[in-house]
């Protein structure tokens, strides 16, 4: 992907497409880490308990769709054929949830990380995702360390992983082999809400996946 400057990403391709779909189970909340103006008109509210039971609202009218990390997945495993035919259908899915239910096609569920959060370290893998973001930076949040992922999984064959910890665990993978689309995981880390937290290189790493969605829907207008 051709890095370009922040200030003249447009994303038009994503807007066009019918945006980034959250789904949200909590209910509508403007001050949402997706209404957050650092990612200004690219999202759109999903009613989960609304369009996962109704065909008429389809998930295919958005380019991507996000599971955020404090989503039901008890009722999501109850329509999880919904979230199979999506990504059949060559869409891309970026999951934040921890992933204690067997909902994500090629997901091996979460485990939690023995090693102390004290002396367990993130590490980044060359990834657009990952550009210009120092290691140091996701795992310390104003000095203190521990806020990024507690856990990991065991990536699906053939998956690209882009975040791993010092032990060699997954912490964040990326997988086009499963189903005809791609899929983002992460063990419970929110990728979008993390770079609020703090000013340094993690800035990047929400407006990264934006840049890299883009570049996906301009190179492969299948998953569009």
């Amino acid at each position: 992907m051709t890095t370009c400057s922040y200030a003249q990403a447009s994303f038009h391709r994503i807007k066009e497409l019918g945006k980034i779909g959250y789904l949200d189970t909590q209910g509508y909340n403007e001050n949402s880490t997706y209404n957050h103006p650092f990612y200004k008109d690219v999202f759109c509210y999903i009613n989960a308990y609304e369009s996962l039971a109704n065909p008429s609202k389809p998930l295919s009218q958005h380019c991507a769709i996000v599971i955020p990390p404090d989503i039901d997945e008890i009722y999501l495993y109850k329509h999880k054929q919904m979230i199979e035919s999506y990504l059949q259908n060559g869409k891309i899915l970026l999951s934040f949830a921890q992933n204690f239910l067997a909902w994500l096609p090629g997901n091996s569920l979460y485990t939690k990380a023995q090693t102390p959060i004290k002396d367990r370290t993130i590490l980044a893998s060359p990834h657009a995702i990952t550009e210009g973001i120092r290691d140091y930076d996701l795992n310390y949040i104003k000095g203190i360390k521990g806020f990024f992922s507690r856990g990991y999984f065991e990536p699906p064959k053939d998956a690209y992983v882009f975040l791993h910890d010092d032990q060699q665990h997954c912490v964040g993978y990326i997988d086009t082999t499963t189903t005809n689309g791609i899929i983002l995981a992460t063990a419970g880390a929110d990728l979008f809400a993390y770079p609020l937290r703090d000013s340094n290189t993690c800035r990047r790493l929400g407006i990264n996946i934006l840049l890299w969605i883009e570049s996906l829907l301009a190179q492969h207008k299948e998953v569009a």
